[in-house]
């Protein structure tokens, strides 16, 4: 079965909604020993990941405009900008205590008062996952619009005839072609 180009608006519309659900929700909540709490969401954790993939989301918009060729440059900008942040939302969770430390130091408003030992953090797994799904999405978009960017036409409908070139103008007309008509 061929590769359709419909394919990768799919693709970004299962991204986006979400890439959207999931971008301010709670991805990571902490308590420091005072009782005060933060929390986090996709820009928060992983600020990088976040910008890399509404940049390849951008990508996606700027391909509606574009021709065949110009669609499939774009698709590569796209795939490399979801892998981006696909290795930037993995380098944010392999550092989870740096993200833990600064939210806390956030939490609390005093630089360094507590370390990761004395707050409690807990990540919401179902979160990080949406949001994996839609950096899938967006990548899995921009390899279609790279094997099938689509542009073929699908109608003349507006297209003008062809015209022999060696008519005169002045001539079909009195022959009774209207050049006006379709």
């Amino acid at each position: 079965m061929p590769l359709k180009p419909v394919w990768r608006h799919y693709l970004v519309a299962l991204a986006l909604v979400l890439g959207l659900v999931s971008a301010e929700a709670p991805w990571l909540s902490v308590a420091v020993p005072t009782g005060a709490t933060g929390q986090a969401g996709w820009s928060g954790v992983a600020p990088a990941s976040f910008s890399l993939a509404l940049a390849a989301v951008a990508a996606w918009g700027a391909s509606l405009l574009t021709p065949p060729r110009v669609t499939r440059v774009l698709g590569g900008a796209q795939l490399l900008l979801a892998t981006g942040s696909a290795a930037a939302l993995a380098q944010a969770l392999v550092n989870a205590s740096d993200v833990v430390r600064s939210l806390a130091n956030e939490a609390s408003g005093v630089i360094g008062a507590f370390s990761v030992a004395d707050t409690a953090a807990d990540w919401s797994a179902g979160w990080i996952a949406a949001s994996s799904v839609a950096i899938v999405a967006v990548g899995l978009s921009g390899i279609t619009a790279i094997v099938a960017p689509g542009g073929e036409k699908k109608s003349q409908k507006y297209d003008r005839p062809e015209q022999r070139v060696d008519v005169d103008p002045w001539d079909a007309l009195s022959d009774g072609d209207d050049p006006t008509e379709r």
